[in-house]
């Protein structure tokens, strides 16, 4: 069994060359690709130096299209099959190889195709994430974005076992290769937000798989928020991803999951 490691840089090579720091990943079966959203010649030359694998796009794309790319691109030129194992990192997402080593030894011991880390905010592990939760109704996604509601989010404090849960974070989420390619990876109708909880539900709609949350390996994600901060582009997707993610679980309630099938990558 082999990982990869797919990794999206919207402009985020500082805190890929100096949090992240890929290159202490890889090795032995696991690979690292990075995919800069738009040229970057100082990500370009870390990877070079580290022999990470470097994609850049010519146009920006979303974060479901960029890591379809990545997957599509193992699959072509790196040797992915059926039964490896691709994690979406982000590249705001602290990870030791101790934490790799810890996941990819645990991942084997359990029938599961779909996993999530434990994900934490700050260095000591002490200040939870709210990276594992139930699935949002729409006014969910607007209780959390207007009055910082928690009611979907696990309260997941005592956790000490893998557990099943509905979705978590895309910030740091792995997936047997074969449940990707049939699920036909992220919607790419989304742009941003969301792609994570629509690609949980498909998995749990198509496929009877659930996410396993696995507490014992620990990351941290630096995540910014943006749109939880003004009135921006990010406000603007996140809203927008939360109406397509709501009709599509109304729709499958209404017409079933034929609703759902997409092609396969």
């Amino acid at each position: 069994m082999a990982l990869y490691i797919s990794i999206v840089s919207h402009n985020h090579t500082s805190d890929i060359i100096n949090d992240l720091l890929p290159h202490r990943l890889q090795g032995g079966h696991v690979r690292v690709v990075i995919l800069a959203n738009l040229p970057d010649q100082a990500l370009a030359d870390y990877c070079q130096q580290h022999q990470i694998t470097y994609l850049q796009n010519t146009t920006p794309h979303g974060f479901g299209a960029n890591h379809n790319q990545v997957f599509r691109y193992c699959q072509e030129n790196l040797g992915l099959e059926k039964q490896d194992w691709f994690l979406v990192l982000n590249p705001d997402v602290k990870v030791s190889p101790e934490a790799i080593n810890e996941l990819v030894t645990t991942l084997p011991k359990y029938c599961t195709r779909l996993a999530a880390a434990n994900l934490f905010k700050d260095d000591e592990f002490e200040v939870l994430e709210g990276s594992v939760r139930s699935f949002p109704y729409l006014w969910d996604f607007f209780g959390s974005l207007v009055f910082k509601s928690t009611r979907t989010t696990v309260k997941r404090r005592g956790f000490k076992k893998p557990c099943h849960v509905d979705w978590a974070s895309g910030a740091f989420l792995v997936l047997k290769a074969e449940l990707y390619e049939t699920l036909g990876g992220f919607d790419e109708r989304y742009y941003l937000y969301c792609e994570d909880v629509d690609i949980c539900w498909r998995a749990l709609k198509l496929c009877g798989v659930r996410v396993l949350y696995l507490p014992n390996v620990k990351a941290v994600h630096m995540g910014k928020r943006d749109s939880h901060k003004s009135i921006n582009q990010h406000m603007f997707w996140h809203i927008s991803s939360a109406f397509r993610f709501s009709w599509i679980r109304l729709k499958t309630k209404l017409l079933g999951t034929k609703t759902l099938r997409r092609k396969p990558l």
